[in-house]
């Protein structure tokens, strides 16, 4: 009967071709979620590695403040009274 009707063959096409552009739809509607899902694995591992180069770089800020508030004896405060001392022998023995 459908053969035999052109417009209920036309009818049928029109349907058969909105059913494959639905089906294409799904399909790329499928396709975003799934691009979406990964988007959002993404940003998590993306966070997950800031939050970890943070402690990383607050670990290493905090180290650095320890060092440099060490007192390391600098030159002169080592060779100082070295020197004082090399002074007052070397006036003594002038006078004398």
């Amino acid at each position: 009967m459908i053969e035999e009707n052109p417009i209920l063959r036309e009818q049928v096409g029109i349907l058969q071709q909105k059913i494959s552009n639905l089906e294409k739809e799904n399909e790329l509607l499928r396709r975003e979620k799934d691009l979406q899902e990964k988007l959002s694995l993404l940003a998590q591992r993306e966070t997950e590695i800031y939050r970890a180069a943070f402690e990383k770089e607050k670990d290493l800020t905090d180290r650095a403040l320890k060092l440099s508030e060490k007192k390391d004896r600098g030159l002169f405060e080592t060779w100082g009274p070295v020197g004082l001392i090399a002074i007052i022998v070397v006036t003594i023995a002038a006078a004398l």
